[in-house]
């Protein structure tokens, strides 16, 4: 699990404990890297999603990464923005909608929902 000392929300601490909690198939396969650019730092969150979904935190993104996104999020609320993406963004989408579809208990219970397509 990504470990955080600060008060700031770490983003893909959320994505992880989101990912992590839920027991049913993803429901699509891929590779997704994200990297979250804190205080000039880059922290890489990576998951290979098949019959069940498989998580890592590497130093930089594998080359087996079907998509590769960079995400910012400043401050004490989560409000990502996308700062750079690589290769297949519709896998990218396809993990916003299985995990943080609006009504979803992510979005109940933090207030966090992605605005993807």
């Amino acid at each position: 699990m990504i470990d955080s000392t600060e008060m700031s929300v770490r983003l893909l601490e959320v994505v992880d404990t989101v990912v992590r909690a839920d027991p049913s198939p993803p429901g699509f396969a891929g590779e997704v890297c994200l990297g979250e650019i804190h205080n000039g730092k880059t922290t890489w969150w990576h998951a290979r999603f098949g019959t069940e979904a498989v998580i890592d935190s590497p130093d930089s993104p594998p080359e087996s990464a079907d998509v590769v996104v960079g995400l910012k999020n400043e401050g004490s609320q989560l409000d990502p923005k996308i700062v750079a993406a690589s290769g297949d963004v519709d896998l990218f989408h396809k993990m916003l909608r299985r995990y943080f579809r609006r009504g979803s208990s992510v979005g109940l219970l933090t207030g966090f929902e992605w605005r993807s397509k």
